[in-house]
């Protein structure tokens, strides 16, 4: 149900998390993070019978994370859109991008769930939704990087999705286009919560 629903959304800029943000107009209460000022400026407001409220945070930092975990309180849905798309270019040979998508993509997944996971497990439910890519399971020119590390963030969701099943945790990994990830994912989206209304 999404009426009284605490949703979690890791990140607003993109037109994922704008369109996303709709949800409160059915009534849920969307926590939005927003990594900076610009972010920030961005997230959507909503009237009732909802409420969109943006917090600081970047899901980089797990003492943020497990502060601003504080402040929300229970998570019922947990939508991890946070991003950080930056072209790799073999023949420059940097690593230094590979660290940063392993930074926001994996360990930034893994800073969320710790503030999760034993609540959830507590609680003998909930749902956590990964934005995956069709560049975890393909090659895309210019996306070593990135899809490294959505391989891996959504090999992570996988296997969480077999463990915490039995306790009550739904977890799913939503895949989208690389160049389409906005209108893929909300028409996804859209799907699941008519199916759960």
């Amino acid at each position: 149900m999404i009426v009284g629903s605490t949703i979690w959304i890791t990140r607003s800029a993109s037109r994922i998390g704008a369109a996303m943000a709709g949800l409160a107009a059915r009534g849920a209460w969307l926590a939005i993070t927003a990594p900076d000022q610009e972010d920030m400026d961005a997230v959507p407001r909503a009237s009732a019978p909802g409420q969109v409220a943006p917090f600081a945070g970047d899901v980089r930092d797990q003492a943020g994370m497990l502060e601003l975990a504080g402040q929300l309180g229970p998570i019922d849905i947990c939508v991890l859109n946070a991003g950080n798309w930056q072209q790799f270019d073999v023949t420059r040979w940097d690593s230094a991008p590979i660290r940063r998508h392993i930074d926001t993509y994996l360990l930034g997944t893994v800073n969320v769930l710790d503030t999760l996971v034993s609540s959830m497990l507590a609680w003998g439910r909930g749902r956590i939704v990964g934005v995956a890519s069709v560049a975890g399971y393909r090659g895309y020119t210019g996306a070593e990087a990135y899809g490294t590390t959505k391989a891996a963030e959504t090999s992570l969701l996988e296997l969480l999705r077999i463990d915490l099943a039995p306790h009550g945790i739904v977890v799913q990994t939503v895949p989208v286009r690389l160049y389409s990830r906005a209108s893929s994912l909300v028409r996804r989206w859209t799907r699941w919560r008519e199916r759960t209304a």
